[in-house]
Protein backbone atom coordinates (compact mmCIF):
# COMPACT_ATOMS: atom_id res chain seq x y z
CA UNK A 1 0.00 0.00 0.00
CA UNK A 2 2.50 3.23 1.06
CA UNK A 3 5.70 2.72 1.03
CA UNK A 4 8.64 4.62 3.87
CA UNK A 5 11.86 4.43 3.92
CA UNK A 6 12.73 5.69 7.07
CA UNK A 7 16.35 5.98 6.20
CA UNK A 8 16.00 8.81 3.71
CA UNK A 9 12.80 10.01 5.35
CA UNK A 10 10.67 9.30 1.66
CA UNK A 11 7.22 8.42 1.04
CA UNK A 12 4.73 7.20 -1.49
CA UNK A 13 1.47 9.39 -1.04
CA UNK A 14 -1.36 6.81 0.21
CA UNK A 15 -4.14 6.23 -2.89
CA UNK A 16 -7.11 8.84 -2.93
CA UNK A 17 -9.37 6.93 -1.08
CA UNK A 18 -7.00 7.98 2.26
CA UNK A 19 -7.04 11.57 1.20
CA UNK A 20 -7.68 12.41 5.14
CA UNK A 21 -4.11 11.00 5.90
CA UNK A 22 -2.19 12.57 3.13
CA UNK A 23 -1.45 15.47 5.68
CA UNK A 24 0.38 13.10 8.09
CA UNK A 25 2.71 12.19 4.92
CA UNK A 26 3.62 15.58 4.32
CA UNK A 27 4.84 16.45 7.28
CA UNK A 28 7.67 13.39 7.38
CA UNK A 29 8.45 13.82 3.58
CA UNK A 30 11.73 15.61 2.46
CA UNK A 31 10.34 16.41 -1.00
CA UNK A 32 6.77 15.50 -3.15
CA UNK A 33 6.29 14.37 -6.27
CA UNK A 34 2.80 15.35 -8.35
CA UNK A 35 1.32 12.41 -9.40
CA UNK A 36 -0.16 12.67 -12.66
CA UNK A 37 2.19 14.71 -14.45
CA UNK A 38 4.81 11.95 -16.27
CA UNK A 39 1.19 10.78 -17.97
CA UNK A 40 -1.26 13.03 -19.62
CA UNK A 41 -3.12 13.30 -16.54
CA UNK A 42 -2.34 16.79 -16.12
CA UNK A 43 -1.16 16.82 -12.21
CA UNK A 44 -3.48 18.03 -8.69
CA UNK A 45 -2.23 20.10 -5.86
CA UNK A 46 0.95 21.78 -5.66
CA UNK A 47 -0.14 24.19 -2.88
CA UNK A 48 -0.73 20.85 0.03
CA UNK A 49 3.13 20.29 -0.41
CA UNK A 50 4.24 23.96 -0.07
CA UNK A 51 2.29 24.86 3.54
CA UNK A 52 4.37 22.19 4.63
CA UNK A 53 7.31 24.13 3.20
CA UNK A 54 7.92 20.74 1.00
CA UNK A 55 9.42 21.34 -2.32
CA UNK A 56 7.99 19.70 -5.25
CA UNK A 57 8.92 17.60 -8.45
CA UNK A 58 6.96 17.80 -11.37
CA UNK A 59 6.62 15.85 -14.75
CA UNK A 60 5.90 17.52 -18.44
CA UNK A 61 2.31 16.84 -17.80
CA UNK A 62 1.23 19.60 -14.81
CA UNK A 63 -0.72 21.30 -16.98
CA UNK A 64 -3.63 21.09 -14.63
CA UNK A 65 -1.58 22.84 -12.44
CA UNK A 66 0.80 24.91 -14.87
CA UNK A 67 1.01 28.77 -13.88
CA UNK A 68 1.54 27.89 -9.41
CA UNK A 69 3.95 24.94 -11.07
CA UNK A 70 5.91 27.71 -12.92
CA UNK A 71 5.76 30.43 -10.32
CA UNK A 72 7.33 27.81 -7.37
CA UNK A 73 9.83 26.94 -10.43
CA UNK A 74 10.61 30.90 -10.93
CA UNK A 75 11.17 31.15 -7.20
CA UNK A 76 13.11 27.54 -6.95
CA UNK A 77 10.98 25.66 -4.86
CA UNK A 78 10.31 23.20 -7.79
CA UNK A 79 11.75 21.15 -10.16
CA UNK A 80 9.93 20.38 -13.69
CA UNK A 81 11.42 16.67 -14.77
CA UNK A 82 11.00 15.57 -18.63
CA UNK A 83 11.14 11.98 -18.20
CA UNK A 84 11.01 9.23 -14.99
CA UNK A 85 14.79 8.87 -15.54
CA UNK A 86 15.46 12.87 -14.90
CA UNK A 87 12.54 12.43 -12.11
CA UNK A 88 15.01 9.62 -10.48
CA UNK A 89 18.53 11.42 -11.15
CA UNK A 90 16.70 14.96 -9.45
CA UNK A 91 15.00 12.88 -6.58
CA UNK A 92 18.11 11.56 -5.84
CA UNK A 93 20.10 14.77 -5.67
CA UNK A 94 17.53 16.03 -3.39
CA UNK A 95 17.42 13.37 -0.86
CA UNK A 96 21.39 13.56 -0.82
CA UNK A 97 21.63 17.47 -0.16
CA UNK A 98 19.07 17.97 2.47
CA UNK A 99 20.13 21.90 2.46
CA UNK A 100 19.02 22.28 -0.92
CA UNK A 101 15.86 20.50 0.04
CA UNK A 102 15.07 22.54 3.21
CA UNK A 103 15.90 26.05 1.32
CA UNK A 104 13.38 24.67 -1.56
CA UNK A 105 10.32 23.94 0.97
CA UNK A 106 11.15 27.33 2.71
CA UNK A 107 10.88 29.19 -0.67
CA UNK A 108 7.67 27.33 -1.33
CA UNK A 109 6.06 28.04 1.81
CA UNK A 110 7.19 31.77 1.33
CA UNK A 111 5.93 31.99 -2.26
CA UNK A 112 2.64 30.50 -0.99
CA UNK A 113 2.46 33.14 2.40
CA UNK A 114 3.11 36.02 0.21
CA UNK A 115 -0.09 34.61 -1.93
CA UNK A 116 -2.27 34.00 0.71
CA UNK A 117 -1.25 37.59 2.25
CA UNK A 118 -2.51 39.66 -0.58
CA UNK A 119 -5.30 37.76 -0.74
CA UNK A 120 -6.23 38.63 2.93
CA UNK A 121 -5.09 41.89 2.25
CA UNK A 122 -7.67 42.22 -0.95
CA UNK A 123 -10.59 40.42 1.27
CA UNK A 124 -10.50 43.02 4.00
CA UNK A 125 -10.20 46.23 1.90
CA UNK A 126 -13.70 44.84 0.17
CA UNK A 127 -15.18 43.73 3.30
CA UNK A 128 -14.08 47.49 4.80
CA UNK A 129 -15.98 48.74 1.51
CA UNK A 130 -18.78 46.56 1.96
CA UNK A 131 -19.17 47.30 5.45
CA UNK A 132 -19.73 51.14 3.97
CA UNK A 133 -22.37 50.32 1.86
Amino acid sequence: MNEYNQKNATCISPPSYLFGIICIFYSICNLFFLGGTLVPIGGHNLLEPAVWSKPSIVGPHHQNCKDIADRLEKENALIKAKAEQELFVLTKKLLKNSKLTKEMGIKAYSWLKREADFVQNKLDILIKELQQI
